[in-house]
């Protein structure tokens, strides 16, 4: 760089004089270097703040920086708008630290603040990351046989396992279910299909031989849209979900001591080969259809009068169909104009008479 050009041809007023004052502190370079000002930016912008007047060619000299740091450092200045070039020559204008350092101060605070944003985003990502890790390894060390007492337990296990299912559920009954374990199956088996689950049942000849209940509670399940077959004997009793959890008796001696619940591969593999190999060997449930041809009334509509007859209200037939109130509401709306009535009382009268429910 030439004496023509650069920093040695501006001025800041009047000439040199002997007596420039100190050198900025150590202390303060160190402080305002946080907000990227190097050391050689700190001292001219410091010595111009106390006298301005200098030329920069006696400015450089006097702090015994060499041109190219100097030229660099006026640059710096002027790109954090510490120093302003006049509009009118070469000159430029020192700001005041007021209001050129309060502003970087505020970009610098700005910054901060987005990058603590950035940080919390960071932070939550990762606590979620952490906690899914810990789920996944809780989830692969979980025991492939878990066992669960009879009754109530295994009742609730069963009820949950049976929530989560996604595609497809496969019963054998080996039991013969007392007429209320009927009845509470029988609205949790139409919330399951209600929500586009496939089913499967194999039952015991014997049993329905029994059990007229039974008889009931299977012509439902296949108005339902369930498929069942009946077999003369059966191996044990089995819930196959999804093809990935079983739920398998724990002593074949004694089916109601317990169950079993199987998410190994292989074991629910084998249970699946038991059940499809006892699945063709039986036989189709002699099904016919309980309503009359004249009554053109579907099987949702059906299995809702029979709700509403025994005293359930919209919302709970709703909660035990696994529909919306509102569609309960609907059926029954056009289910009255398919009978030809025009209330809920004169369609449970004609549903009666024509032995419906």
């Amino acid at each position: 760089m030439t004496d023509g050009e650069g920093y040695s041809g501006m001025s800041v007023g009047r000439k040199a004089t002997d007596d420039v004052g100190r050198a900025a502190p150590a202390r303060t370079r160190a402080g305002l270097s946080i907000l990227e000002l190097s050391s050689n930016a700190v001292q001219i912008y410091e010595r111009m703040l106390v006298d301005d007047e200098w030329s920069m060619c006696t400015l450089a000299s006097v702090l015994g920086i060499d041109r190219e740091a100097f030229d660099d450092a006026v640059a710096e200045l002027e790109s954090h708008q510490l120093l302003v070039r006049s509009d009118n020559g070469p000159s430029v204008r020192v700001v005041s630290p007021q209001v050129g350092l309060n502003r970087l101060l505020d970009t610098h605070e700005s910054e901060l603040r987005r990058r603590q944003d950035d940080l919390s985003v960071a932070r939550r990502a990762a606590e979620s990351l952490i906690l899914r890790a810990d789920d996944a390894r809780a989830e692969s060390t979980r025991t492939i046989l878990e066992t669960v007492a009879a009754g109530a337990e295994i009742a609730n296990v069963v009820s949950e396992i049976l929530g989560d299912a996604d595609t497809e559920v496969l019963t054998m009954l080996t039991i013969l279910p007392s007429p209320q374990s009927l009845e509470y199956a029988a609205s949790s088996d139409a919330a399951l299909l209600a929500r586009g689950v496939r089913a499967r049942l194999i039952v015991l000849d014997g049993h329905l031989t029994r059990s007229p209940e039974l008889v009931n509670h299977v012509e439902r399940l296949i108005g339902l849209g369930v498929r069942v077959r009946v077999a003369t004997t059966l191996p044990h009793r089995m819930i196959v979900v999804d093809g990935r959890t079983a739920v398998l008796p724990v002593d074949l001696r004694d089916e109601t001591a317990g169950g079993l619940i199987a998410r190994q591969p292989t074991l629910v593999g084998l249970a699946l080969n038991a059940f499809e190999h006892s699945w063709q060997s039986a036989h189709e449930f002699a099904y016919e259809a309980t309503e009359p041809a004249d009554v053109p009334l579907n099987r949702m509509q059906l299995e809702i009068l029979r709700l509403l007859a025994e005293g359930g209200k919209d919302d709970t037939v709703a909660r035990r169909l696994g529909i919306s109130a509102r569609t309960v509401r609907r059926l029954i709306s056009e289910a009255s104009e398919s009978v030809g009535v025009d209330s809920r009382f004169q369609l449970a009268a004609e549903a009666a008479r024509r032995g419906l429910v």
